[in-house]
């Protein structure tokens, strides 16, 4: 039920709503900047067939990180409000800022490099781009990566949670049993080789049947 302020009401966003608007809002502000940046996980995982279809609660761009800080510093200066620091996100959470703003149901985590990719970040941004497409949200064309990269992306992301999670060992099972064309068994073998992800999939690179 919408909520009221000051006896006008006020329309709060379903979470599903808010990540479209945020993932076409995030792109169109990274165009406003001219900085490259890719939508990472979400919508795009599903609809890639690498994961079942869920909502999440935040929206993941991964931003060239030579191009981070500016980026972010665009994020502050439209009312979007940084997280507080906590002890263990200001020592050992270096790759990433989060976001929130009153009003909006989920969160926005900007990333400037993705951990698993092993080489320079700027060099994985560089091959992850090379092999980018697009996909709309909320009517805005916005750029991800190539479902090959996807599949990567989520392999890396479920690895660092299976202790933790069983959604997370229940997406890593999902990806690790997608499969692909010859044509992306390929890009797969390329972009291990590129952004270094080559050891941390080494397991589910050979379920996939790419040999690296």
């Amino acid at each position: 039920m919408p909520s009221s302020l000051n006896g006008v009401p006020v329309i709060e966003l379903r979470l599903d709503e808010a990540n479209e608007l945020l993932s076409a809002w995030a792109c169109a502000q990274a165009d406003a900047v001219g900085i490259r940046i890719l939508l990472l996980k979400g919508r795009a995982l599903s609809d890639d067939g690498l994961r079942p279809a869920r909502t999440s609660a935040d929206v993941d761009v991964l931003v060239d990180p030579r191009a981070f800080d500016a980026y972010c510093d665009a994020i502050v200066a439209a009312a979007w409000e940084e997280f507080p620091s906590t002890f263990a996100s200001a020592h050992f959470t270096l790759h990433s800022r989060s976001f929130r703003r009153d009003g909006w149901p989920n969160s926005f985590d900007v990333h400037s490099e993705y951990p698993g990719f092993l080489r320079a970040p700027a060099v994985v941004f560089d091959a992850l781009w090379a092999t980018r497409r697009e996909t709309a949200f909320a009517h805005r064309t916005c750029p991800v990566p190539s479902r090959a990269a996807n599949a990567m992306v989520l392999a890396l992301h479920s690895l660092r949670g299976t202790h933790k999670q069983e959604r997370h060992r229940d997406e890593l099972a999902s990806v690790t049993a997608a499969s692909f064309t010859a044509a992306e068994r390929a890009e797969l073998a390329a972009l291990a080789t590129a952004t270094g992800a080559a050891y941390p999939l080494r397991d589910v690179l050979a379920a996939w049947g790419v040999a690296v």
